[in-house]
């Protein structure tokens, strides 16, 4: 009778507990926006990077200083759709606390000596947003030096690492195979490429 109730208990314990995993939500809209910034090469267009939509339709804004500079629309067969999103889903990127992240990172970095230590000449911001199952708004994740922490903590980070991954994953679709341009990338000055 015990064990029925200890049973009993942990199954009410776990219907009431959080999900410790994110899922995305179930439709054709915006799913996933991707940017990442530097600025050394300023880039005031606020389109994002790349945009990901649960038709599996991708929109790339590919800014002015590139020699690809442009607005293009392309399309993720379904299999495709499906393979991103579990890719997201089981990197654990959705679930992340910005709270332990910089406390791991702190560490991370008290850890190194000095003699490791190394200098970030120009400052690039990665930024995720995903539109995750029951919220109203885009779950946001902001990286300063991604690039730079995983190189230099990525073994002692798995999560910072796995975010980097992550980056360069969503990146690369500014080269996925169905690309079209679109439109041409305004240039300051009112100049178009």
């Amino acid at each position: 009778m015990r064990i029925l109730h200890l049973a009993l208990a942990l199954a009410a314990l776990a219907a009431s507990s959080p999900a410790l995993s994110q899922s995305f939500a179930k439709t054709d809209g915006l799913l996933v926006e991707y940017d990442r910034r530097s600025d050394g090469l300023p880039n005031t267009d606020p389109r994002p990077l790349v945009k990901i939509f649960g038709n599996g339709e991708i929109r790339v804004a590919i800014p002015w200083y590139s020699p690809r500079a442009g607005v293009y629309s392309g399309q993720l067969s379904a299999s495709e759709l499906d393979r991103v999103l579990a890719r997201l889903e089981n990197s654990g990127i959705l679930s992340y606390s910005p709270d332990d992240l910089k406390a791991s990172l702190d560490s991370a970095k008290s850890a190194h000596s000095a003699d490791t230590a190394s200098y970030v000449s120009e400052t690039e911001t990665s930024r995720f947003a995903f539109a995750l199952s029951g919220a109203k708004t885009l779950r946001e994740e902001i990286f300063v030096n991604l690039r730079h922490h995983a190189l230099a903590y990525g073994k002692a980070m798995p999560d910072i690492e796995n975010a980097w991954s992550i980056d360069q994953f969503l990146h690369s679709f500014i080269h996925h195979k169905s690309l079209d341009r679109v439109a041409p990338m305004p240039v300051s000055g009112g100049v178009t490429q």
